[in-house]
């Protein structure tokens, strides 16, 4: 049986073979060449992607940017002043004992025992009670008394009532809080939260004190500064005496129109943003200093080319687009300037005729080894 059917099978082969040559004239079928709808189905997906994508062009115009911020309140570092000892002694009394102790001008701080203060007062006395008519020993001798710290009225009473006050009161020439030499208070630094509002200050009585001392710092809170952050992207787009808007958080109900007195020329440590300085008056707001604040600004940029912020994908060191080519998208690095919360400038790297993708984060998961470079 099996002998018969294996003529049979190969006759049928034989007639097909001729029917297809008669189709085709006699030519067997050449292998089709990959041509221009084969060709990006065959390139490696590290350099292009298939995709039908929405895609955009670059708009060229001018555009207002704007900016959504956060920041700190800080104390204005250029309204801390110092009290220093003129005279070395002792600390014998001591009136302001806590940190950030409300002081006032012309306040009393502390009281120093000196026997430079004594020897000074003696000279003063002897030569009023034997030279009394030495105008310019008297003067010299007083002069230096209030050089050491002594006031008129300490002056009058010691030549009054002939005796000497080897103590001197060192007053306060400041408004503000009290706080420790030196200390790192906020506006040097971006946190207080290592600050402790209730602790007491360095300086105890009992404590020695050079001449020249600093025996602590005056804060002047009624001047301070909003510490705003400005993302490196966006340092391009505010300037020193642009306005500003600073919004306290809910429940405090502040917003205040300021403008920046100057932006910071580096990077704070352990910071990747700059700081904005925005000088405030805080004698009528009363708003504490290290709370956190929000700021909003608008400033145009004339006559540039956009894209929606969608559309560009950060890959770290480079920004890229995704151009529309054949039935797909290749990626290329290209050149931004500042950036909105929905459109970034484009300063080079793509023409304006080019198409993109109109959000490039659904191209960004596929592996791209090595972007174009722009032309």
């Amino acid at each position: 049986m099996s002998v018969r059917i294996l003529p049979l099978l190969m006759l049928s082969a034989l007639l097909f073979a001729a029917c297809e040559e008669r189709n085709t004239g006699g030519q067997r079928h050449a292998p089709v060449p990959p041509d221009s709808v084969l060709a990006p189905l065959l390139r490696s997906t590290d350099e292009y992607a298939l995709s039908q994508l929405p895609t955009v062009e670059l708009r060229h115009g001018t555009e207002t940017i704007s900016l959504n911020l956060e920041g700190l309140l800080a104390w204005d570092t250029r309204a801390v002043g110092s009290i220093t000892a003129r005279v070395s002694g002792r600390i014998q009394k001591l009136h302001v004992r806590s940190m950030f102790g409300k002081v006032t001008k012309g306040q009393a701080i502390a009281e120093i025992y000196s026997p430079e203060l004594a020897t000074a007062q003696e000279n003063l006395l002897f030569i009023l009670k034997q030279d009394p008519g030495n105008s310019s020993l008297i003067a010299a001798a007083r002069s230096k008394l209030l050089l050491l710290g002594m006031t008129e009225g300490q002056l009058k009473r010691i030549t009054d009532q002939g005796t000497i006050d080897p103590t001197v009161t060192i007053v306060s020439a400041y408004s503000g809080r009290a706080i420790d030499p030196g200390m790192e208070i906020p506006g040097r630094t971006t946190s207080t939260s290592g600050l402790q509002p209730t602790a007491a200050l360095a300086l105890k009585e009992g404590d020695y004190v050079a001449k020249g001392a600093t025996l602590m710092s005056i804060a002047d809170d009624r001047k301070i500064w909003a510490l705003i952050k400005i993302p490196p992207a966006q340092s391009d787009v505010l300037a020193s005496g642009d306005s500003i808007t600073i919004v306290t958080p809910a429940g405090s109900g502040h917003s205040v129109r300021a403008r920046i007195g100057s932006i910071e020329p580096f990077f704070r440590e352990g910071e990747w943003n700059l700081t904005a300085r925005v000088p405030l008056d805080n004698s009528t707001l009363g708003l504490p200093v290290g709370m956190p604040v929000h700021a909003s600004a608008k400033r145009k940029v004339k006559d540039a080319d956009w894209l929606p912020r969608s559309a560009v994908v950060s890959l770290g060191t480079e920004q890229v687009v995704f151009v529309a080519a054949d039935a797909g998208f290749t990626a290329r690095s290209v050149q931004v300037g500042v950036r909105s919360d929905s459109l970034v400038q484009v300063l080079g790297g793509i023409k304006p005729a080019e198409r993109v993708a109109a959000n490039g984060q659904f191209l960004s998961l596929i592996h791209i080894s090595e972007p174009t470079r722009p032309y």
